[in-house]
């Protein structure tokens, strides 16, 4: 059975009126507080792109809870996400070896292979005997230029099949900033890995084995940098995380 005609209209007024409603566009005042700080204010019309907000140092609460607030007078909607970034001093905590298994027993920068006619020649010591044997390093590398990262994770002790430590680990390797990944360089004995924000993860299963990782990179941002540390964790345990002796 139909309805009558009069709520047929009294339907279909309200239905244009919600699709009215609908394709307003956002009218709002924005302010953005952090421990009742001011760090940003808008008037917002419509859908504008995401902005970034840095916090003033002064406006945080070093080792205590930070409150962000957000005041909006008007109508719409917004998104937000926060996150605290930086560069660490102290890595001694995750570099502290008590109780973990798992460690990255070295991280070094190297140069890249040399070509000849586009092709790489081997580089080491196959063709010395008893050769007294030395490592090139590399401390900078130049715009343009190539340089090879090598890591070696390692174990303590022997993985049982009935272990608890055969579990699927992950490698992070963030990165040197000014630098750019080289695509295709990536050696490794790990099950997959992933490049996400400037952080290479890797995934080892207790089948893929455990070792090591080596990649290749290009300079491209000239500047003096420091590396944050390379991380080994269980995949399901981020308190397991430990962090390679050196951060540089």
């Amino acid at each position: 059975m139909e309805p009558p005609q009069g709520q047929r209209r009294g339907r279909r007024r309200a239905r244009r009126v919600l699709r009215k409603a609908g394709a307003a566009e956002d009218r709002y005042r924005l302010v953005v507080t952090v421990n009742d700080a001011e760090v940003y204010r808008a008037d917002v019309v419509g859908s504008p792109e995401g902005k970034t907000v840095l916090v003033p140092r002064k406006s945080l609460k070093v080792g205590d809870a930070n409150r962000v607030r957000f005041h909006i007078e008007g109508r719409g909607t917004y998104g937000y996400s926060v996150a605290m970034t930086g560069f660490a001093r102290d890595f001694a905590p995750e570099q502290k070896r008590d109780g973990k298994r798992f460690r990255i027993q070295e991280r070094s920068y190297l140069p890249a292979d040399p070509e000849l006619d586009g092709k790489a020649l081997p580089t080491g010591f196959s063709v010395a005997i008893n050769p007294s044997t030395f490592t090139n390093k590399v401390t900078q590398v130049a715009q343009g230029g190539r340089a090879k990262v090598r890591i070696v994770p390692a174990v303590d002790g022997p993985l049982t099949p009935d272990s608890r430590d055969r579990e699927f680990l992950v490698v992070e390797e963030t990165l040197p900033a000014g630098s750019t990944l080289i695509e295709g360089s990536v050696q490794t004995s790990a099950s997959s890995y992933n490049l996400a924000d400037g952080v290479l993860t890797f995934y080892f299963s207790p089948e893929s084995g455990f070792g090591p990782i080596s990649y290749e990179i290009s300079g491209y941002l000239p500047g003096r940098y420091r590396a944050l540390p390379t991380k080994i964790r269980r995949a399901y345990d981020r308190a397991s995380s430990t962090s390679a002796r050196s951060a540089s």
